[in-house]
């Protein structure tokens, strides 16, 4: 069963019982961080404890405990329990911890990254990147390069798990340095699920559906070379060290808030320059949650850790919801796209938008559709303006899109029209330019002498050659109706090029991906 759109299990039928995180008061007064971290775990033992007597006819099991990022633990036990929980002493704040759906690969052009990547000068030499996923094909040929000034050596990983007490050693009893280091690529990779150290696929079922992972650590950090030497895939930072973190169980059926939480913890304590999160929820988590888990990465903010979420590939936030509607509730009628934990605000939030259709207002010049900005105070569309013409005889009837437009020479002073016929056309008409008194030529000039001079609509196009493509002006036009649309000068150079052309303009149209 599912409670509410972000993912809350509920004990019931044959489903495991939910858990829990509780979160344990502390006034921290010690001086060392291992000092603290007993004391911590103590007083989260003493609060066990109290549960285990309240509770001592339920089935309490102790999963992850935290004193990192926040003093607290997780446990798991039937969702009756909750109350009973909150209300222990020691206990400031006890919820049912949420869970992530297991993410899906997208297939994408990785042209336009590549061209990027030819240019850039950081290649990610130096840093160290936790990538928290269904883990990693460590064999694969993108991860086998050694890179140059590696910042975790077998070393330094060593000397980790000797000075602190990671959530993987209270996971994984015993585990060193022989276990989890596997090369300089990857320095560090264990599984916080299955609770060990094992984050490749084991069998072809899992290659085929924990591949996430895979996809996405290529992305932040691979590298490979053909056989003659040539580059033939690159990631955003080839030269950075990659910290596979495994939070999906090998099931497929989600990652636990919980388990992401000790992830979490475990890579503050190992030093990492980043976090890539490419996982989500549809509709949030609780309030409680969303208070605690916020916190938690404003620490990891404040410890200059950069937390790297996926915004979400869903079309609302009600996608996939419990009633069946993918839609919001009248009461509700949120429809944000981001996803958590993406929306928390010491993150950054990461989106694609290939292979979407941009809309844009745009003046179709035969098959090219070249983009406008509309002006401040066109109230009608071009063919609405005409149609309105019609009506009160002031056009022809037989005036009909596209229509015809004229280059006004000079910058569309009254008397740049002596000799030009503009009466049932578009005027184009250049930016800027000084009357005959040396007054400048404004917007709302332009446009009133298009319209004394019979024009149905005005395009004025930007002067500004350094910036040849920029059309964003929105054009300041008072009570004038013309309608009038901005343009950039590369534009106004292509309507030049065919001066006997027809013009259709269109508002809100879809360009080219």
């Amino acid at each position: 069963m599912q409670s509410g759109p972000g993912g809350h299990r509920v004990h019931g039928g044959r489903y495991p019982p939910p858990s829990f995180v509780a979160k344990v008061r502390t006034t921290p007064s010690e001086k060392t961080a291992a000092k603290v971290q007993q004391t911590l775990l103590r007083r989260q033992a003493t609060v066990q404890s109290r549960l285990g007597r309240s509770l001592r006819q339920e089935q309490v099991d102790h999963t992850y405990s935290y004193t990192m990022l926040f003093n607290g633990f997780a446990l798991r036990t039937a969702r009756k329990n909750l109350e009973a929980i909150q209300n222990t002493k020691g206990v400031s704040r006890a919820f049912v911890a949420g869970s992530y759906t297991l993410p899906t690969v997208e297939q994408a052009d990785t042209q336009a990254l590549q061209v990027a990547l030819a240019t850039n000068q950081f290649t990610g030499k130096g840093m160290t990147i936790a990538v928290l996923d269904t883990g990693l094909d460590t064999a694969h040929p993108a991860f086998a390069n050694a890179p140059a000034d590696a910042k975790f050596t077998k070393d330094y990983v060593s000397g980790i798990l000797q000075a602190a007490d990671l959530n993987a050693e209270a996971l994984m009893p015993g585990v060193t340095a022989d276990d989890v280091y596997l090369s300089a690529k990857i320095p560090f990779a264990f599984d916080y699920a299955g609770k060990d150290a094992q984050v490749a696929p084991g069998s072809k079922w899992d290659a085929a559906n924990l591949e996430h992972g895979t996809h996405v650590a290529g992305i932040s950090a691979g590298y490979a070379v053909d056989g003659e030497g040539a580059v033939s895939f690159s990631g955003v930072a080839p030269d950075a060290q990659v910290i596979p973190m495994k939070v999906f169980d090998d099931s497929g059926t989600g990652a636990a808030t919980t388990t992401i939480l000790a992830a979490l913890e475990d890579a503050c304590r190992l030093g990492v320059d980043a976090v890539n999160l490419s996982l989500g929820s549809y509709g949030g988590f609780t309030v409680d949650e969303d208070a605690l888990i916020n916190d938690v990465y404003n620490k990891l903010d404040a410890a200059g850790i950069m937390v790297i979420t996926a915004v979400g590939n869903e079309i609302s936030s009600s996608y996939m919801n419990s009633y069946g509607t993918d839609a919001p509730l009248t009461g509700d009628p949120d429809n944000s796209v981001v996803a958590a934990p993406s929306v928390y605000p010491a993150n950054l939030s990461i989106a694609s938008v290939e292979g979407q259709d941009i809309y844009a207002n745009y003046v179709l010049l035969g098959d090219e559709k070249i983009t406008y900005t509309d002006s401040q105070t066109s109230f009608l569309g071009l063919d609405s303006y005409v149609s309105l013409l019609k009506v009160y005889g002031d056009v022809s009837d037989d005036l009909a899109a596209p229509y015809d437009y004229v280059m006004v020479p000079g910058y569309g002073a009254d008397s740049d029209y002596e000799g030009i016929d503009v009466t049932g056309k578009i005027a184009v008409v250049q930016r800027g330019g000084t009357d005959k008194n040396g007054e400048p030529i404004t917007f709302v000039t332009k446009i009133q002498n298009a319209l004394w001079k019979n024009a149905i609509g005005i395009l004025v196009y930007n002067n500004d050659t350094e910036h040849p493509d920029d059309c964003s002006i929105r054009m300041a036009t008072n009570y004038y109706q013309l309608p009038a649309a901005f343009i950039s000068y590369n534009a106004a150079q292509k309507l030049a090029a065919q001066p006997l052309g027809g013009v259709a303009l269109r508002r809100q149209g879809p360009l080219a991906a």
